[in-house]
């Protein structure tokens, strides 16, 4: 049967209106008439429906492919057979029938119709999803169509997406109607067609705007080496230059903070710190740490670890509202960062010194072990006797200067001393070592503030002597002033006495 050429330009208007390929719909077309002709001859299991553009219009056939043996007769057709229809028929030819879609009926028409549907649909689905597949990582702005269960219905344009709690802003509220920018983060296929995830939330949101409003960034100049981020509190941002006359960490503040501080409106206030990146470590740390000041800064490469000594008025500064600034250096350097403060540092110290007096009093003990193996043994990781007694001859002879019979010696001895020395009493000799350094530290504060009390105390017992001496001066004058009692102005308070006994003395006359 032919079609006219109005049913071709049915086709690439549906084509055009649906952006799906016009060789997909074709395709739909043919899947949809086969399943409609199953229907209608149901004697036949399966039929092969195509459909042949031609200049004046669309001829549906239906095809068998030429076999040897036919084992599907809906679909198969023998050779001889073939040949009886074209004589120039081999094998692995198609051999066309034109057919009549019309005489399919009502019921095979209305199969024909979901099927069209259906296929439709799945290729509308294909064509979102490979249209957003490859902008993972890429802003989009949409929408906020809804929320369900705490997860947002993002209208994008030709579909929707969705924004999870966890990749929301937590000092964001977001209204229905609101327009929002977010980051593609993850685009998959389901069963039910695309689903697009995006997020506020992630890291690369922050690298996306920094892309989008420095240009610098976009053409490579000024390279994103790391990010670091707490949404809705603070990101700390790596950044290096290609370019030796430019300058990195000026060019993403930009002029007056401009560049930056767009991107800060964008993402609700939240605070950006940016630093160059360097490959001196211990420097990176500091500038990471920044606001806070570093007194010192000791690197262990081998374990990836950094230990920060500050001043004690820097460490809140340092570790940051609960612990925001050094999470944030760690994640951004991907280092273990330990920050103490100096008094800290000061008392490990101490501590350490203590401990290495108790270790080289105990070790020096053992017959043939001088201060220099006792060293060793110290810088080899053995702080205490209990340690030595616990190794293995195998393990103490690595250490310089111990052959394998002075280690089975050192192990037996130091076994003998730990069972002298318990752990207890190891410890409480440390402490007690340290509060005697802290007293003795603290010795010239505590007799400065003893003196200050008794000059207090001697103050106050003064001034109530002095208030009692008046008391007693006016009592004096009032009850014995008509006895003639003699007593000089400002005499103290032997003079009162006196002038008592010597009126008591006449009164006896």
């Amino acid at each position: 049967m032919r079609l006219d050429t109005s049913f071709q330009t049915m086709i690439d208007q549906l084509a055009k209106s649906k952006n799906i390929d016009r060789k997909v719909l074709i395709e739909a077309i043919e899947s949809a008439l086969s399943s409609a002709s199953r229907r209608s001859h149901l004697d036949v299991e399966e039929m092969d429906i195509r459909l042949r553009e031609l200049e004046d219009g669309i001829e549906v056939v239906r095809v068998k492919t030429v076999v040897e043996e036919v084992e599907n007769p809906s679909i198969e057709i023998g050779l001889e057979e073939a040949r009886a229809i074209d004589s120039d028929a081999e094998i692995g030819d198609e051999i066309e029938y034109d057919v009549d879609p019309a005489t399919f009926g009502r019921n095979a028409a209305q199969i024909a119709k979901q099927v069209i549907i259906q296929r439709l649909r799945e290729a509308e689905r294909e064509v979102v999803y490979n249209e957003y597949k490859d902008r993972e990582g890429d802003l989009i702005s949409g929408v906020v169509q809804g929320d369900t269960r705490g997860m947002l219905v993002v209208n994008i344009g030709k579909t929707e997406a969705y924004l999870p709690i966890r990749e929301q802003m937590p000092n964001e509220v977001y209204r229905h109607g609101q327009r929002i920018r977010a980051l593609v983060l993850k685009v998959k296929m389901t069963g039910r067609g695309p689903q697009i995830i995006l997020s506020r939330s992630h890291p690369d949101m922050v690298k996306a705007l920094f892309m989008e409003q420095i240009p610098e960034v976009k053409d490579g100049y000024v390279e994103i080496v790391s990010i670091a981020r707490e949404p809705g509190e603070r990101t700390k941002v790596a950044v290096k230059s290609s370019d030796v006359n430019i300058d990195p960490v000026g060019t993403c503040v930009g002029m007056r903070g401009y560049r930056v501080q767009s991107i800060v409106r964008e993402l609700s206030g939240e605070k950006i710190d940016i630093i160059e990146w360097s490959d001196d470590i211990a420097q990176m740390v500091v500038d990471a740490l920044s606001p806070a000041r570093v007194d010192r800064v000791r690197v262990d490469s081998d374990e990836r670890e950094v230990e920060i000594i500050v001043p004690d008025d820097q460490l809140s500064v340092a570790i940051g509202k609960n612990g925001h600034n050094v999470r944030l250096a760690s994640k951004l350097l991907d280092w273990k960062i330990d920050i103490r403060s100096r008094s800290d540092e000061e008392m490990a110290e101490v501590f350490e010194e203590k401990l290495y007096e108790n270790f080289i009093e105990h070790i020096t003990m053992i017959p043939g072990v001088g201060e220099s193996i006792a060293d060793s043994l110290f810088d080899s990781g053995y702080k205490t006797i209990h340690e030595v007694s616990e190794a293995s001859p195998e393990d103490l002879v690595g250490v310089k200067g111990v052959g394998i019979k002075l280690a089975e010696k050192i192990v037996k001895e130091a076994g003998e001393i730990a069972k002298r020395v318990s752990r207890e009493e190891l410890q409480s000799m440390v402490r007690e070592a340290l509060e005697r350094e802290k007293r003795t530290e603290g010795k010239m504060d505590e007799m400065v503030g003893l003196h200050k009390a008794l000059e207090r105390e001697e103050k106050t017992e003064q001034e109530k002597e002095d208030a009692t001496d008046e008391e007693e001066q006016e009592m004096t004058s009032e009850g014995y002033e008509d006895g003639n009692m003699k007593r000089s102005k400002g005499e103290g308070s032997e003079g009162e006495i006196e002038s008592k006994e010597e009126y008591e003395h006449e009164e006896s006359d």
